[in-house]
């Protein structure tokens, strides 16, 4: 019982690794999970990493290709569509109860988190993979502070793994040369709706900033950006 305990932990670390991978633009669109790779850089063997493996792939951000093995999965401009349309009704639903339920810590927390990002603008440069990385992260903290202030775990669940499928563009899309300073009005008008509790704009305002996102996300599909 106890190995097999151990080799779950091990199969969900793993997970998690690969996961983050894709999600930060280390795995992109169209590249091969190596396994092999993987083995000799983490010292393990390839029966966990098979395991995790597959359990991306039933999340949907890999597809397993016969003799090529574990790629990872490119949207396409319908599954965009699909994403980002379920996307406005639970982020919008989330917000509203956000207003509701949302504590001054939890205030000030996505305060703190909005703050960091105006402060990356300063020395941004696209040329830095670190800088862009730590916008991809802070965006997600920023959001996903308020989906939890909702109070409802299962939405933020739902909420997450809807992220998950879509971040891996999301992490190209902010190459944009001037996303960043967008990012930034936008994240404004989402969080002066939140500390006005007022569910109208910020929901109006949560639909503008998805809106902005899944145009560029598509412009990037189509102009094969992600792909660089």
């Amino acid at each position: 019982m106890n190995k097999f305990l151990k080799k779950e932990t091990l199969v969900e670390q793993i997970t998690l690794m690969i996961r983050e991978y894709i999600i930060s633009g280390e795995f992109p669109p169209g590249s091969k999970i190596s396994l092999r790779q993987l083995a000799q850089k983490l010292g393990v063997s390839r029966t966990p990493l098979r395991e995790a493996a597959r359990r991306i792939e039933s999340e949907g951000l890999a597809i397993y290709v016969p003799r090529k093995g574990f790629i990872i999965n490119f949207l396409n401009i319908d599954n965009v569509e699909e994403i980002y349309s379920i996307r406005e009704i639970l982020e919008s639903f989330a917000c509203k109860l956000a207003c509701q339920n949302i504590t001054k810590k939890e205030v000030e927390k996505i305060e703190k988190i909005k703050n960091k990002i105006e402060k990356i603008k300063l020395n941004f440069s696209l040329n830095k993979k670190r800088d862009i990385k730590l916008l991809h992260k802070l965006n997600r903290d920023f959001h996903f502070s308020i989906y939890k202030a909702s109070k409802n775990k299962l939405l933020v669940d739902m909420i997450s793994n809807l992220w998950d499928k879509s971040s891996c563009i999301i992490y190209y899309v902010l190459n944009s040369p001037k996303r960043i300073n967008n990012l930034i009005s936008e994240h404004e008008n989402i969080y002066n709706s939140l500390i006005d509790r007022d569910e109208i704009k910020i929901e109006k305002a949560l639909k503008n900033h998805l809106s902005i996102s899944k145009n560029l996300v598509i412009k990037c599909i189509k102009e094969k950006d992600c792909l660089k």
